[in-house]
């Protein structure tokens, strides 16, 4: 995946980029245009017809989020120990 890019939307293990900007539901075969690109539409329709698989992404969704914010933390930390190992001291911003 090139940086520059997002990092591609969960609600894509439910369904399947079609032609000419368009996503079709994996679950029930429904075809959605996406003109814009996003995928709130997407993720409107797993929460009215699909409302399992709505909550099993909303899952993962905050379980790598809460990932990602462990992640940041423990580097944060070791950023700042290095630069107590550097100082000799306490490191104050």
């Amino acid at each position: 995946m090139s940086e520059s890019k997002k990092p591609r939307s969960l609600v894509w293990n439910y369904f399947t980029a079609g032609e000419n900007c368009t996503a079709i539901c994996n679950l029930c075969n429904k075809s959605f245009k996406r003109p814009s690109g996003n995928t709130s539409n997407l993720t409107a329709h797993l929460e009215r017809e699909h409302r399992r698989e709505h909550q099993e992404l909303r899952e993962e969704e905050l379980r790598r989020k809460n990932e990602t914010e462990a992640l940041q933390q423990v580097s944060m930390r070791s950023l700042m120990s290095t630069v107590r190992d550097v100082k000799g001291g306490d490191v104050k911003f």
